[in-house]
């Protein structure tokens, strides 16, 4: 459909917003629990499945007109993932936050060394279930898999203690 560089400026938005959000990204997350900033800063990584969705459904039907049309596809996508890179720095501080709270002394190397284990591991398992859902599927049902899974994350900060 035309969206070559899409992908590119999407990238470059996370990461650029990352950048310059992490400057008071201490000050946002004084506002807020470890809770609640883990839980607001998994939206924005849902806001970009989203708009990534709604771009493969419109690339999976040949849709080319109204809401499916380029500008549009290219606004929201790029409005996403800077809204994700905003987010990124409340949620990787609210993490680090959580995992100190929930740490002593003696436990915190392990706990960090868990979290990070799991982490790298996401890779993996992640890489596997794409290969999977993409092999035996379109692009779209892979994105609502993946929106799935970042509501069941999502859910789960919400039952943290």
């Amino acid at each position: 459909m035309g969206h070559d560089s899409l992908g590119q400026l999407c990238v470059f938005s996370i990461y650029i917003f990352f950048a310059l959000t992490n400057i008071v990204a201490v000050n946002i997350k004084a506002r807020f629990t470890n809770r609640q900033g883990l839980i607001l800063g998994s939206i924005g990584y849902i806001m970009m499945g989203v708009a990534g969705a709604f771009a493969s459904y419109c690339s999976e039907n040949n849709d080319e007109t109204g809401l499916c049309g380029s500008v549009f596809i290219y606004s929201i996508n790029i409005a996403a993932a800077s809204l994700c890179g905003v987010c990124a720095g409340l949620l990787w501080m609210s993490q680090y936050a959580y995992i100190m709270e929930c740490s002593t002394e003696e436990t915190v190397g392990t706990m960090n060394g868990i979290f990070w284990s799991l982490a790298q591991a996401s890779m993996i398992t992640g890489s596997l279930v794409s290969a999977f859902v993409l092999g035996s599927t379109n692009h779209f049902v892979f994105y609502l898999v993946l929106l799935g899974l970042m509501g069941v994350s999502t859910l789960m900060f919400v039952f943290l203690p």
